[in-house]
C-alpha cells in the first residue's frame, strides 16, 4: 500500500472512526468464548472474526488490529482477511508483543516479550498488508506497585519497539495499560497513569521518536474494578484529560483509548465527554475490544443462525462509538 506514516496516523484518528482491537490471543479467546459454550478452536476463532469483519464497518472503523493467526487466515468465503479489510477502506494492524513474563518472580509486575524477533516479524507482517502495529505493556496498582524498575523497563521496551516499527515504515500504537485490577479509587488511578505516561514520554524522547508518527493507546482514568467508588463519565473524562494535558506532547499523532473492562456504555460515554471537553487539537478516538465485541458475542454465541442479528447489534454499538469519537474542537 502506497501510504506514508503521517497519512496512516491521520486515517487512524480521523473524526468519527476508530480502531477495533480484534487481536485477542488464543488464551484470551478462551475467556471470551467459554461463557457462551463456544469451543476455542482455530475454526471458531476464524468464524468469529469473519462475523465481525463482515459487518458494515467502513463508516465506523479506520483500522483493525489483528492477531498473527488472523493475518494469515482467509475469511469463510476464501478471501484473505487483510484483503477483505483493504477493500472496505480499513487499515490492517497487527499485535506484535508476544505476551507477558513475571518480573523478578512477582505476579504483580510483568514485562512484555518479543523484541528479539520483532524486526524480522515486521518485514513479514508488512508484506502481508499490515500498515500499523500495537505493543502492550501492563501495570497493576497495589501498595508496592508499579515499581520504578517496572516503569523503566516497560518504557524502554515501548520506545525500542516504536523505533523499530518506524524504521520499518509502519506506524506504532504504543499501549501502556494501567489495569483496572484492584480496589483503588480514581485518584490513585490518576496518579499512577500520570507516572506511567510521564516515564514513557521521557523515554520516547530519549530515543528520538517522532511523536507525530505514533499513536498512544492509554487507559481512561477510572476506579479499580473492585472499588465501591461510583464515578460518572464526566469524572472519568475530566481526570483523564487532566493527566493527558499535563503529559502529552503537542505534536503527538493521536490518542486511541482502550476500554480496559469499563462497562461498554460508560466507556463510550466517557469518550464522548472527552471529545466534548478537551481543549487541545489532539485527535482522540477509540481502540476498543470488549466494549464493541461483547454486543456481537452476546447475540452470535457461535451459531450461524444468529449471525445477521449479531452483526446488526455490533453495527449499533459501532455507531455509538463513532458518535463519541466525533471531533468537536
Amino acid at each position: 500500500m502506497d501510504i506514508n506514516q503521517i497519512e496512516i496516523v491521520h486515517r487512524l484518528t480521523e473524526s468519527s472512526r476508530g480502531i477495533l482491537a480484534a487481536d485477542e490471543s488464543v488464551s484470551t479467546c478462551e475467556k471470551r468464548f467459554s461463557p457462551f459454550g463456544i469451543e476455542n478452536t482455530e475454526e471458531n476463532r476464524r468464524a468469529y472474526r469473519d462475523g465481525l469483519f463482515g459487518a458494515n464497518i467502513s463508516k465506523y472503523l479506520s483500522g483493525i488490529i489483528l492477531h498473527e493467526e488472523t493475518l494469515n487466515q482467509e475469511n469463510l468465503a476464501g478471501r484473505k482477511f487483510s484483503e477483505e479489510l483493504g477493500g472496505k477502506n480499513v487499515l490492517v494492524g497487527i499485535k506484535v508483543d508476544q505476551g507477558l513474563e513475571n518480573m523478578n518472580g512477582s505476579q504483580l509486575e510483568q514485562y512484555s516479550l518479543g523484541m528479539e524477533t520483532l524486526k524480522l516479524r515486521l518485514e513479514d507482517y508488512k508484506s502481508k498488508g499490515a500498515t500499523f502495529t500495537k505493543w502492550r505493556t501492563v501495570y497493576r496498582i497495589s501498595d508496592s506497585t508499579p515499581s520504578s524498575e517496572l516503569l523503566s523497563v516497560n518504557s524502554n521496551t515501548l520506545a525500542e519497539y516504536a523505533r523499530e516499527v518506524l524504521s520499518a515504515g509502519m506506524v506504532p500504537i504504543v499501549e501502556p495499560e494501567v489495569l483496572m485490577d484492584g480496589d483503588h479509587g480514581i485518584k490513585k488511578d490518576r496518579e499512577v497513569t500520570y507516572l506511567v505516561l510521564k516515564s514513557l514520554f521521557q523515554k520516547l524522547s530519549e530515543f528520538g521518536i517522532d511523536f507525530s508518527k505514533i499513536i498512544l493507546k492509554p487507559n481512561m482514568v477510572a476506579p479499580g474494578s473492585g472499588s465501591t467508588e461510583k464515578v460518572s463519565a464526566i469524572e472519568i473524562a475530566d481526570n483523564t484529560l487532566a493527566v493527558l494535558q499535563e503529559v502529552l506532547p503537542d505534536n503527538l499523532g493521536g490518542v486511541a483509548f482502550l476500554s480496559g473492562g469499563i462497562d461498554p456504555d460508560l466507556a463510550i460515554e466517557s469518550l464522548r465527554q472527552i471529545n466534548l471537553r478537551k481543549t487541545s487539537h489532539l485527535r482522540m478516538t477509540f481502540s476498543f475490544a470488549r466494549a464493541l465485541q461483547a454486543s456481537f458475542l452476546n447475540t452470535w454465541r457461535g451459531s450461524a443462525d444468529n449471525l445477521e442479528k449479531a452483526r446488526s447489534d455490533f453495527e449499533i454499538q459501532l455507531g455509538k462509538a463513532s458518535l463519541a469519537a466525533t471531533i468537536y474542537t
